[in-house]
């Protein structure tokens, strides 16, 4: 696994990009967390992981993206100020976006022994350019304002708690951690237990990300 950190200084320059030209932070993320599945998708290629014919298909399937998504602003303002607020079950909702198929540039039918690699795949300069990053930034942003500004919005958030089997798995996570905490232990042995899978769905996520941001663009906040 690898990880970084950006200092405040990146950060904050990051931040005013994205301001500047309109998006939130998260809609920058899901972008450019797409280059990095490619990224990972095509080091499995070249390893032979993946065969001929299944790169092929992956390269046309669109990619789904999904997070955790605010809905404390929703949320009855004397029942939150009153301990609500700590409701976590109820403070979040689900969001869920779907972009095109891989980001493959310039390595689009390109023999793979003419690739230029970095740690074992291309860099993101050559899977995508930096207008299609804003074309990919903009289609999250438009899924997120047309989710968020839907009439049944609230309907639709809370429906992902009670009516995809994850109501049911969240009680049953709660019950085995209490289980195994009333049992001393500090972590339970058994199944773990995935509450972000929709059972019955044919739809496979090939990441998430946290979170959209908070940007006043045109009376409209888009938050996660």
């Amino acid at each position: 696994m690898f990880t970084t950190t950006l200092t405040p200084e990146q950060s904050a320059t990051v931040v005013a990009n994205c301001r500047r030209h309109k998006f939130t932070f998260g809609n920058a993320l899901l972008a450019l967390t797409q280059v990095a599945m490619t990224r990972i998708l095509y080091r499995r290629f070249l390893r032979g992981d993946i065969s001929a014919s299944e790169w092929e298909y992956r390269q046309q399937q669109p990619m789904h993206v999904g997070g955790p998504l605010n809905l404390r602003p929703h949320l009855e303002k004397d029942w939150v100020t009153k301990g609500g607020a700590g409701e976590v079950f109820i403070a979040i909702s689900f969001f869920f976006y779907q972009l095109p198929f891989m980001t493959l540039g310039t390595t689009r039918n390109r023999d793979p022994g003419t690739l230029r690699l970095e740690n074992g795949a291309p860099p993101f300069a050559d899977l995508l350019t930096f207008n299609r990053f804003l074309y990919r930034a903009g289609l999250v942003k438009a899924q997120a304002q047309e989710y968020l500004k839907h009439p049944l919005f609230e309907e639709i958030a809370m429906g992902y708690h009670t009516g995809s089997g994850r109501l049911d798995r969240s009680i049953t996570a709660v019950s085995e951690w209490v289980r195994s905490v009333e049992g001393g232990s500090e972590a339970d042995p058994g199944t773990v237990i995935n509450l972000f899978d929709d059972s019955g769905s044919s739809r496979i996520s090939a990441h998430g990300g946290s979170s959209m941001g908070d940007v006043r663009m045109h009376s409209h906040s888009c938050m996660a």
